[in-house]
């Protein structure tokens, strides 16, 4: 078990295409910049993470996010925006009140949704 309030140090992870972070006490998702455009797969899971609405303009060519057992109450559309390639979305034991409506319009390949 790792500890860390935030990713550091990717700027090492050129070629990097899946991230898997698992119950480390992560807070927050930034820093991903330096693996924006290789990154394909994002696990964040059994995190402290309490919003997602930061990770919009780092992700463009993500296809799959799992982002379940986290503290995520709410979820703001423009997240969306700029995922237009996410095909799985697993949100599932999250503290979820509800989902933006017109979700598949903002992701128009999105073919698995986990709540």
């Amino acid at each position: 078990f790792n500890s860390f309030d935030e990713i550091n140090n990717l700027q090492y992870c050129n070629n990097l295409k899946q991230l898997t972070l698992l119950d480390n006490g992560l807070k927050c998702l930034t820093n991903l910049a330096p693996i924006s455009m290789t990154l394909r797969i994002l696990r964040i899971t059994d995190q402290n993470l309490t919003s997602i609405d930061n990770i919009n303009y780092q992700l463009p060519n993500l296809i799959e996010l799992y982002l379940y057992r986290n503290y995520i109450k709410s979820i703001n559309i423009s997240t969306f925006n700029y995922l237009p390639h996410l095909k799985i979305l697993w949100l599932t034991q999250n503290q979820l009140v509800d989902l933006p409506i017109h979700l598949t319009t903002y992701l128009p390949d999105l073919q698995i949704l986990n709540l």
